[in-house]
């Protein structure tokens, strides 16, 4: 049994205000305080989250069952600031009307409230980072410890690329040729030594020594994982993310004139899982026919280049079946985050008025919503971030500059 449940957190508050303008007339030598522009917003946060409750969990999944029902969860927070705004109005004969605003809400008042509470466009995908998160945890379903066929093709390139990473990696790669324009300078020579050198020692690390330590590890896991009699279960998981920020400015003149500027930033992040059960006819050494697909597209020249920027090694190993294995069960997690910045201020009064200082009203509007759905996708998919902003990406940027230089180098 089990049932819909709703809950909510409400941190939120009315907040009306009028702007206060306090104003002296040096002509009349009068003073006095005028409102004016009232407008009304709801500030701080709240929260809704949908799911549902299932009776007795704790011992229903003690004795094996599996649940998988969805769930969302929605945030939006609204923080306001408004601005000030001084201003003078000659008023002739040497006199003049001074009038200080303070909150100033006449942009906001002009844009109107549902400018502060909605984002702009963020352009992202969010359909092709389901399919490469869903592809790439189908693809790690009961994944070898060891990519044995792989290995095997691949062990007399990997010794030979010891010896020399370039040759190796390229095939055409012949001695250098007899007309090889010599350099000039003598210093550039070194520094093209030095580049060269480091450039054949990061690839024989990355693409020799590496994979022959992964493959000593896959071999001890894959030795543990065959000890092991009773089935197990597993979870293979595949990951998706993007992010973009757009912003737009906008002019406008209600009497004065007003300019406006908006800045959105999303962040969208999708997390697929495949729950599954791996039975006595796993092979995790990886010489079954279930590798066969895979280990014939990584033997293919500078196929894991094209992996950077498609998912095509992940879409062959997720349409491969596997044996011994059954699927008990999969969802995504979608995750979108999004933060609105809104700047308006006054930048001209109607003549003969004019400003002697302001400061912009400002609005900070953020949402978050996050929602788990059954089933997992499946497609062909481009990677929107090749080169992450982390270690892994800078290690990509240096296999480019390392594989770039040995291409020119053999040429």
């Amino acid at each position: 049994m089990s049932y819909q449940r709703t809950r909510e957190r409400d941190n939120t508050s009315p907040f009306y205000e009028e702007s206060v303008g306090v104003w002296n007339d040096t002509k009349n030598n009068t003073n006095g305080i005028a409102y004016q522009w009232p407008i009304s917003v709801t500030v701080g946060s709240s929260e809704v989250m949908h799911d549902r409750v299932v009776s007795r969990y704790a011992e229903r999944s003690a004795r094996g069952a599996i649940f998988n029902n969805p769930m969302s969860k929605n945030m939006s927070e609204l923080i306001v600031s408004p601005g000030h705004l001084s201003q003078v109005y000659p008023l002739g004969g040497g006199t003049q009307r001074d009038e200080s605003w303070s909150p100033y809400w006449r942009p906001f008042s002009v844009l109107g409230t549902e400018a502060l509470t909605q984002h702009l466009g963020h352009g992202i995908n969010i359909a092709n980072l389901h399919d490469k998160a869903g592809t790439d945890a189908r693809a790690n379903v009961a994944a070898p410890d060891l990519q044995g066929a792989v290995s095997l093709g691949e062990l007399r390139e990997t010794l030979s690329f010891l010896r020399n990473p370039a040759k190796a990696l390229l095939k055409f790669a012949n001695e250098a040729k007899a007309s090889k324009r010599k350099l000039k300078s003598d210093r550039l020579h070194e520094l093209k030594t030095v580049a060269d050198f480091v450039g054949d020692n990061w690839l024989a690390y990355r693409y020799a020594v590496r994979p022959i330590q992964q493959d000593i590890q896959g071999g001890m896991d894959a030795l543990f994982r065959q000890a092991q009699e009773n089935p197990v279960r597993l979870t293979a998981r595949g990951y998706a993310s993007d992010s973009s920020n757009t912003s737009q400015t906008y002019t406008y003149t209600s009497g004065a004139t007003f300019r406006s500027t908006k800045t959105t930033n999303t962040t969208v992040t999708i997390r697929a899982g495949v729950l599954y059960e791996q039975g006595s006819g796993f092979d995790p050494y990886g010489f079954g026919n279930a590798e066969i697909p895979l280990a014939a597209w990584e033997m293919i020249p500078f196929s894991f280049v094209v992996d950077w920027f498609a998912n095509i090694g992940s879409f062959i190993g997720a349409l491969t079946p596997r044996v011994g294995v059954t699927n008990l069960a999969s969802w995504t997690t979608t995750e979108v985050k999004q933060e609105t910045t809104l700047l308006a201020e006054c930048i001209s009064l109607p003549s003969p008025r004019y400003i002697t200082s302001s400061s912009p009203c400002s609005c900070t509007f953020r949402t978050e919503s996050k929602t788990r759905t059954p089933g997992v996708g499946l497609g062909l998919a481009y990677n929107p971030t090749p080169y992450p902003k982390d270690w892994f990406g800078a290690k990509r940027v240096a296999d480019t500059l390392a594989l770039a230089n040995s291409i020119f180098r053999s040429r």
